[in-house]
């Protein structure tokens, strides 16, 4: 019995204990509270105007560098805009972070200006002529993507060449049209022999009488079937 008691006693003092420690954590937990709950709060509007201030100066560096740039270089401001530029190498220059010094982004800036003159410069090199030298900068221009530009120009190099070789075709083709109409009639006209037969020479004579159309190398279904009959003769 008295073993138990003692046990109940020492039990009795570790959960008072017990209980008057998780009291002392409380209260102390709540005494950090209502100290740190305004210097929190200081602190987040701290962050903040911290942020809001970087924004700032980077809208500030951006509209800087677009003006100087439509100074500085302004044969490539009038084929490339700023925001054509900047989404072309402005992420991976970096240009609009605040780690980013204002000299870094420049710098940077004067570089993807550069590339783009010496993309340009490549153009006019390997272009055919001025129109598509102009039509491939054109494409160029407007996403800062060579590769796309090159296929395109190719494009319109086949596209062209097909057109070209379609009405060099068709040429051809009226052209020996025309020239048979023309042999047709000459056949059917009669031989003028004037005042003596033997005044004109026979193989001009024989010419008049017996020329064949000249035909096309590629006539219509209905054409090429006519082509093989033998030519009229003059009646006497």
């Amino acid at each position: 019995a008295a073993v138990r008691r003692d046990i109940s006693e020492i039990d009795g003092d570790r959960k008072r204990v017990t209980r008057e420690t998780e009291e002392a954590v409380k209260r102390f937990r709540e005494g950090c509270k209502d100290v740190l709950d305004p210097l929190t709060e200081i602190d987040a509007r701290y962050k903040a105007a911290l942020d809001a201030y970087e924004r700032c100066h980077v809208q500030q560096r951006d509209a800087e560098m677009a003006a100087r740039y439509a100074d500085e270089c302004p044969d490539l401001a009038q084929l490339v805009p700023w925001g054509t530029l900047d989404a072309k190498y402005g992420k991976d220059g970096k240009w609009h972070l605040w780690g980013t010094s204002d000299a870094k982004a420049w710098q940077s800036v004067e570089q993807a200006c550069e590339r783009t003159m010496a993309d340009v410069t490549t153009i006019r090199s390997t272009a055919q002529d001025a129109d598509e030298a102009d039509a491939t900068i054109a494409d160029y221009c407007a996403s800062l993507d060579l590769a796309g530009a090159f296929r395109n120009a190719a494009e319109r190099r086949d596209r062209l060449a097909y057109i070209k070789a379609a009405e060099e075709e068709r040429r051809r083709w009226e052209d020996g049209q025309r020239a048979a109409r023309e042999d047709e009639r000459a056949e059917h006209t009669p031989v003028d022999a004037g005042p003596s037969a033997s005044s004109v020479p026979m193989s001009r004579a024989r010419s008049w009488t017996h020329r064949r159309p000249r035909l096309p190398s590629r006539l219509p279904p209905d054409l090429r079937s006519q082509s093989t009959a033998p030519p009229p003769r003059c009646s006497a």
